[in-house]
């Protein structure tokens, strides 16, 4: 009997054990996900059936910084996703004086404008579900910026739509389109063709 009962402990002390190591595999361990970044980079928006995607201002062309009283373009994509065409109205922001925008400003339906870079194709995921057709392209300009905006800075605007009605979406400052030189490495030259 005794010899029994030390059998059933010695299981259960076993199963235990064996418990607690499998508990302990996943601790500490770094996920597949844990690096992982979002797909898009800019803000997102839906508004009625329209629906605007990584949405930035471009990445200041000089000195990292827009200074007050500058212009900025947007960079962003508007996807119709109704039959039905869609106008964009209107764009404005309380941080700048005035916004224009120039190109296309109706979206056919189950389509998608694009607005200001077109570096690239727009992504399968991007594009409405019925035939693809045309893609309209247009430019935004934010005009007369009330303060400094730089990099890590969000800027609130208006889009507003005859049909869909009106969103506001805080654009980021997008990423340089295009690695920029840093002069100070070693091996950088200047103009002159001479080693700093």
């Amino acid at each position: 009997m005794r010899q029994q009962i030390r059998r059933v402990l010695g299981s259960a002390a076993l199963g235990l054990a064996a418990a607690i190591v499998v508990a302990g595999c996943g601790a500490g361990q770094i996920t597949q996900t844990d690096t992982q970044e979002a797909a898009v980079n800019g803000a997102q928006a839906t508004v009625g059936s329209i629906a605007i995607r990584d949405a930035t201002l471009a990445y200041p062309p000089s000195d990292s910084v827009y200074r007050a009283g500058s212009n900025a373009q947007l960079n962003l994509r508007i996807i119709n996703d109704s039959d039905q065409p869609a106008e964009l109205a209107s764009v404005s922001s309380e941080a700048a004086a005035n916004a224009t925008i120039s190109g296309a400003s109706t979206i056919a339906g189950r389509n998608v404008l694009v607005i200001g870079s077109t570096e690239g194709e727009v992504p399968d995921f991007q594009r409405p579900t019925a035939g693809p057709g045309p893609i309209g392209e247009a430019t935004i300009v934010l005009q007369g910026l009330a303060y400094d905006v730089r990099p890590g800075m969000n800027v609130p605007v208006t889009f507003t739509f005859a049909e869909a009605g009106q969103v506001t979406v805080e654009l980021p400052v997008g990423v340089p389109e295009h690695p920029r030189t840093n002069h100070s490495e070693p091996g950088a030259h200047d103009e002159s063709g001479s080693s700093h």
